[in-house]
């Protein structure tokens, strides 16, 4: 036989023991099985499906109960609470053991919800009701009359119109359980101007009182400028009629007391008040209010008009412009 055919008639039957060699070490050896329990936490009398998550074939279970059974799920029902070792065993050569807690069951308490209802309510109003009862898991809200409806601790809506309405809310969770009616009294909307139309009205309520200021003002000033022109008119008449009487003796003492009365709380105190006239002869004169009622007693001038009156910063009479005759 030739050399080389030799040499590689040994090699594969070398490859060939190799991987038989392989399979049987293989068949030996196994994956440890995991379990998987719904629900993870029993309760006695509850069925509870076991599943073994990585092995289909030749499956055995212990429940440790003293029950058994096969295939990849299975079912079993503990009737004691306690701790029980459930062993799982996967082609009588490899096994695990899962440890599973059965409690006895809780009863499930009825309790009425306890809702946070809004303050008062109007229609168009964005409003929430929020259940806070403990331990609860699911809600369902419902208004009537009305469709909406909702589910979630929140229940968020906004009654179109006003009138009686009632919030029927239902919970649930684990071991709890209610439901409750509650009636909502639903009031007018409250009026809520719009922004804009709020802004446009203020401004039309501040020009309205601007106009009413501006025509006050205005009449005030009328009234000022009227009463000053009354005022210096009586001034005027009465300085003229005052100082005519001053020749004569028995009218020249009530003139005089009418001039302390009446002229002099008007003079200016500083600078010195004047009297300046024009004489219908051509001569023109300024002196002190002294003076003039000194000319005036001896019966010198006469006065024909008063011209005008120059008043001071604080409105009292500096300078009165007349014109005299001499006697």
């Amino acid at each position: 036989m030739d050399k080389r055919i030799f040499i590689t008639l040994i090699a594969i039957i070398v490859l060939i023991g190799a991987f038989i060699g392989m399979r049987f070490m293989l068949s030996d050896q196994c994956e440890t099985p995991e379990v998987e329990l719904e629900p993870a936490a029993p309760s006695t009398g509850q069925i509870v499906k076991f599943t073994c998550t990585n092995a289909s074939e030749n499956i055995a279970w212990d429940f440790g109960d003293g029950k058994s059974s096969s295939g990849k799920s299975t079912e079993h029902r503990f009737d004691t609470a306690g701790t029980y070792h459930v062993t799982i065993n996967v082609n009588e050569k490899c096994s695990s053991v899962k440890e599973v807690i059965v409690r006895m069951p809780r009863k499930v308490e009825t309790v009425k919800p306890s809702v946070i209802v809004p303050g008062a309510i109007h229609a168009g109003d964005d409003v929430t009701f929020t259940e806070t009862t403990p331990g609860v898991t699911g809600w369902k809200w419902q208004v009537q009359p009305g469709t909406e409806k909702s589910e979630g601790p929140d229940f968020k809506l906004a009654f179109k119109n006003p009138g009686d309405y009632k919030i029927v809310v239902s919970i649930a969770g684990d071991f709890i359980t209610g439901a409750d009616t509650i009636p909502v009294k639903v009031l007018k909307a409250e009026y809520k101007p719009q922004p804009k139309k709020e802004a446009n009205r203020r401004a039309a309520e501040q020009k309205r009182l601007a106009d009413e200021k501006r025509k006050s003002d205005e009449l005030s000033k009328k009234s000022s400028a009227a009463e000053k022109a009354a005022r210096e008119a009586e001034f005027k008449e009465r300085f003229m009629d005052i100082a005519n009487l001053l020749h004569d003796n028995m009218k020249g003492e009530k003139a005089s007391d009418d001039w302390q009365a009446i002229i002099a709380p008007q003079l200016c105190s500083s600078p010195v008040p004047m009297v300046q006239w024009h004489n219908s002869g051509g001569s023109d004169s300024i002196v002190r209010f002294s003076t003039f009622r000194r000319y005036m007693i001896s019966n010198q001038y006469k006065v024909e008009k008063v011209d005008g009156i120059d008043k001071g910063s604080d409105n009292c009479v500096k300078r009165v412009r007349i014109v005299v005759t001499a006697n």
